[in-house]
Order: structure tokens, then C-alpha cells, then sequence
């Protein structure tokens, strides 16, 4: 830990400098101690993490459990990430735009306060978002299907996301692909489905980000075969779009380390 070195020495070096009678560094000693005491928030790696939110059919029971995820990965923002929330459903890739922006400063500043004030701005703006820009389209007229392939695609055109060194994608879904083809609720995906897929350009490149499929479970009525290969194809997909890594869970347990 780079910072917390130089804080320790710059500590002692206060101190000795003090009870050597040379001057009265106590004010510098309390500064260096409130700034080591917020060591979590600047001393880490930035992160930028894009959140896709499927609130397709069937999974309003899913949702509640998504938002609470999405509330705890905003409240473990650190200085200078950054998140973007987007909506997955019929048309993920030609109609997007981020129901949520956030960008925390780089900066903490005095004892945090900059940093701790734009969090609190982000967990209110997110409890905002889901009632104005979420929950509405859930309960629309509207059906929805999961277009994650046009998703993935939308993705990979994001080139400031795509070039970060410590991007992670996160998707909240059943994992169905309903679409170009495809209807993942019906039938239960092959490999030969991985190939059919790359035939209509629909495996874009994604190399370098993480991939993270969570909350996946088996709603539509599927049996717990069909829901094995689904977490297999899209271990498989992940593979073929040269993530960094690709990890398919029914849990919503996210770290970012």
C-alpha cells in the first residue's frame, strides 16, 4: 500500500520531530492521522462499472433483490469510480441511455467530506431513479423480452468503458435470450447456439473487461438442466468475447477485487 507507506513515514517523522524539541509538528501529526484514518477511499485503483438491469417478463419478483445489490455496490463506490445503471429489455442495443450516472470525485477532500457528500448525492439518485425511471417501465403494458446479445454489442461500442483498465460489467438477469433467433426460455442453449450467434455478428469483442451474470435464476419454468446450460453458454460467450473473466451466479455477491 504505496499511500499508506508514505503516511506512516510521514507520521513518524512528525512525531520525531516534535519530541526532538525542533518544532511543534502536532497539527501536521492530527492532519496526516485524518487522512490516514479515509486511506479507503484514495488509496485503491479506480473502477468503472457499467450495470445492466433486466426488467423483462417474469422477473418482477427478481427486482427488489436487484435494487438492494445495486444500493450496497453504490454505498462500496470508492474515490474516482465510476457507474453507469442501463436497462436491459427488447431493443437493449438501439434504445439505450443510462438511467443512472455516477462519477465520484478523485479527491475526498478535508477529512472526506467531498467524497462521503457525493455518495450520499449517489444512493439518493439511485432511490430516485427506481421510482421515476424503473419501476414505471416494470409495470408497463408493454412485454419485454431479453435482448442481452443486442446488449453486449452496445457494450462493446463504449470505448471509454472498453479501454479502462479496471472495467466490470454486471448484469442482473435470468440469462434467457429472447431474440435474433433465439428463445432461451423455451429452449435450453447448445454450443452449436455459440456458433449460430458468431454467424449473426452477435459475439462482439470484449476483451479485457469482467463479466459478472447475477441473480441468475430459474424462472419461466425452466428445470435446473436448462438452467445449467444457460450458466454454460454464457461461461462459454464470455470466452468467445475475450473477457478477462466471466463468472455466472445466482447469488448477488459482487467484489470488484
Amino acid at each position: 500500500m504505496k499511500t499508506l507507506g508514505i503516511l506512516s513515514f510521514l507520521t513518524a517523522v512528525a512525531f520525531g520531530l516534535q519530541y526532538g524539541g525542533v518544532v511543534n509538528f502536532q497539527p501536521a501529526v492530527t492532519r496526516v492521522v485524518q487522512v490516514a484514518q479515509n486511506i479507503e477511499l484514495i488509496d485503491k485503483d479506480s473502477y468503472y462499472t457499467i450495470i445492466g438491469l433486466d426488467i423483462t417478463d417474469g422477473r418482477e419478483k427478481e427486482l427488489e433483490k436487484d435494487r438492494k445489490a445495486i444500493s450496497e455496490r453504490i454505498a462500496n463506490l470508492g474515490s474516482g469510480d465510476r457507474l453507469a445503471v442501463y436497462l436491459i429489455h427488447s431493443k437493449a442495443e438501439s434504445e439505450q441511455e443510462a438511467v443512472l450516472s455516477v462519477d465520484m470525485p478523485e479527491n475526498p477532500g478535508p477529512a472526506g467530506q467531498v467524497f462521503l457528500r457525493a455518495k450520499k448525492e449517489a444512493e439518493e439518485s439511485w432511490a430516485a431513479c427506481w421510482k421515476k425511471s424503473v419501476l414505471p417501465l416494470v409495470k408497463s403494458d408493454k412485454t419485454q423480452r431479453t435482448d442481452l446479445f443486442g446488449f453486449m454489442r452496445f457494450i462493446a461500442a463504449k470505448t471509454e468503458f472498453m479501454k479502462h483498465r479496471n472495467s466490470t460489467l454486471i448484469l442482473f438477469t435470468d440469462g434467457q435470450q429472447v431474440g435474433d433467433g433465439f428463445n432461451m426460455e423455451k429452449k435450453a442453449p447448445s454450443h452449436a447456439d455459440l456458433e449460430k450467434a458468431a454467424q449473426r455478428d452477435l459475439i462482439p469483442n470484449l476483451r479485457g473487461i469482467r463479466l459478472l451474470f447475477v441473480g441468475v435464476t430459474p424462472i419461466h419454468g425452466i428445470d435446473n438442466a436448462h438452467w445449467r446450460k444457460i450458466q454454460t453458454f454464457w461461461q462459454d460467450y464470455g470466452k468467445k468475447t475475450e473477457t478477462k473473466s466471466t463468472n455466472v451466479s445466482s447469488e448477488r455477491i459482487i467484489n470488484l477485487k
